[in-house]
């Protein structure tokens, strides 16, 4: 690997994708599942760490904004080839610096997504769902107070899990009555 910092999922032909810094550029790569390298694409700057997912066909990219307009929070929505075909900007509390925490997708390509104003006591978090064009986004559970939180699936269940002070919680929402 030549990144520094990264992320890993995995499509439903078993491909392997790596989101990675180098500082300073950033990259997405796409290797087979020998590990071969299929392709690879260079992010444009500002394009700041963030979290991947896939829903078997696409892979999602949650990239972390900054407070400048250059580089804001947004999802990127990649096909096979690592071309990008859907884009959604989001907003933490009107500011566009929102940092991914957690990212995961389903069969149906609708995507969920954890950001934070950023961290400590002050923070807040939101799970957002996305419907599969990256459109009609709703804020639908505030999950302030999770420190480091994680994401997870499992039938109709979206589990959040993370540090609530010094005790550690896993929360279960019911993913299919989250509105698109």
């Amino acid at each position: 690997s030549d990144g520094v910092t990264g992320a890993l999922t995995i499509d439903a032909a078993a491909n392997l994708y790596y989101l990675g810094a180098s500082q300073p550029s950033r990259f997405l790569k796409k290797f087979s599942p020998s590990l071969a390298l299929i392709a690879s694409r260079p992010l444009e700057a500002g394009s700041n760490d963030g979290y991947l997912a896939s829903d078997g066909n696409y892979v999602y990219a949650a990239h972390n904004g900054s407070s400048g307009p250059d580089a804001p929070a947004k999802i990127v929505k990649y096909d096979s080839n690592l071309v990008p075909v859907a884009t959604a900007t989001y907003l933490v509390n009107g500011s566009t610096g929102g940092i991914a925490r957690a990212i995961d997708a389903d069969s149906s390509g609708n995507l969920f997504v954890l950001i934070s104003t950023g961290f400590g006591s002050g923070a807040r978090t939101h799970l957002i769902k996305y419907g599969n064009s990256l459109s009609g986004s709703s804020v639908a559970v505030d999950a302030t107070g999770f420190d480091g939180a994680w994401l997870a699936r499992q039938g109709a269940g979206l589990y959040v899990s993370g540090r609530v002070g010094s005790q550690f919680v896993v929360k279960k929402f019911d993913f299919n009555t989250l509105a698109d």
